[in-house]
């Protein structure tokens, strides 16, 4: 699953991408997953794309190698999913930003 939400529709200047992998088949919560992914970017410095070579920008990465960021989900009821997140994040150019107790509330739609 990846959130990615911008601070403005048409003129955007900050955005945060999160991605996680999250088994709704698990059943228990909550659930921390294995694999989990965040970005927080400055959109001026180049496009609104989010990508995995941009060091300018903050990211965060938990896996088996590295454990930047926690992320637990909480809820998942009806079509919507229920978490929070907090960790550090981290610069190619050697700065750090700690992320104190984030939450999200997303709807989830399935495709086809």
């Amino acid at each position: 699953m990846e959130i990615v939400r911008q601070d403005a529709p048409y003129n955007p200047r900050l955005g945060l991408a999160l991605g996680f992998e999250f088994d709704e088949k698990n059943g228990e919560y909550p659930d921390t997953p294995a694999y989990a992914v965040m970005q927080l970017k400055d959109l001026g410095w180049g496009g609104v794309e989010f990508s995995t070579v941009d060091t300018l920008n903050y990211t965060g990465v938990s896996n088996n190698v590295s454990d930047d960021i926690f992320i637990e989900v909480d809820t998942f009821y009806r079509d919507t999913i229920v978490g929070r997140f907090s960790g550090l994040l981290l610069s190619g150019a050697g700065a750090m930003m700690p992320i104190d107790s984030g939450h999200f509330k997303v709807r989830l739609y399935r495709r086809p």
